[in-house]
């Protein structure tokens, strides 16, 4: 944590998003004119514990630094928030892209699928080499810095395992593995679950387990029934889905397996 950075250090702020607990500008810092990003998380409301969580996003970011994870700067507290300070992602998220591409209905390069496989687990690889669980991956997580260089950021619900098994239910449902839904302690696998819906989603253009509610939505996951990706990819892009969804977590690959 910073002491000497506040908000009066950077300028030009502009909102680039919005999620369920802040807001992410793009900014220039005026100490050296390059631009940056600030995650602001209103911290005011929070319960003693989501502040240790906010607090723990900062010191996980600041431990990791691989070329393939979104690069941590800075933070600092000011008026009941806390600002982290991260290398701007300039081409935005990955869901972005799959939203456009299904919009007009116009499937992505396989190269490209794999690319973008390959580099967001090997930043995985960085994170669970430290013993440290993502639990948030999904497409709007991995972000583009180059038309096609990614990288993995928001570790604001990762987790340092101590055992390394986590009971915390937490995620977004569509990525959300089999062993979350049950209640059930869960690993690194739950990552590499999340990791096989997002290569599915990058094929099929939607998720692979989708419903109206819930209840719904955790009876599918748990079934582990899902529609086969588009036939247009080859059996090695399908074969590599069916690994990483597989119900039984102990039955998934770990990120060297499939590196």
């Amino acid at each position: 944590m910073s002491e000497g950075s506040s908000l009066k250090s950077f300028r030009d702020l502009r909102l680039i998003g919005k999620g369920s607990f802040g807001r992410v500008y793009r900014c220039i810092r005026c100490s050296d004119n390059q631009e940056y990003a600030i995650k602001e998380v209103n911290i005011k409301s929070m319960s003693q514990r989501e502040r240790e969580d906010a607090v723990n996003e900062v010191r996980i970011l600041a431990s990791v630094n691989h070329n393939m994870v979104i690069r941590y700067y800075d933070a600092f507290i000011e008026n009941d928030r806390l600002f982290i300070v991260t290398e701007l992602a300039r081409g935005g998220d990955i869901g972005a892209k799959v939203k456009r591409h299904a919009a007009r209905n116009e499937p992505m390069n396989e190269d490209m699928i794999w690319g973008f496989f390959i580099q967001t687990c090997q930043g995985l690889r960085s994170l669970h080499s430290a013993n440290i669980l993502h639990r948030d991956i999904k497409a709007q997580n991995i972000f583009l810095v180059a038309a096609r260089e990614v990288k993995i950021g928001d570790l604001g619900v990762a987790k340092v395992t101590k055992g390394g098994m986590a009971y915390t239910q937490i995620g977004t449902p569509y990525y959300m593995s089999p062993e979350i839904w049950r209640r059930r302690p869960y690993n690194k696998k739950s990552d590499i679950w999340s990791v096989g819906c997002l290569l599915y989603e990058l094929a099929a253009l939607k998720h692979p387990f989708e419903a109206r509610d819930e209840r719904s939505l955790a009876e599918k996951v748990i079934r582990g029934v899902y529609p086969s990706i588009p036939a247009t990819y080859s059996q090695d892009l399908s074969i590599m889905v069916n690994l990483l969804l597989q119900v039984d977590p102990a039955k998934r690959p770990t990120v060297d397996d499939i590196l």
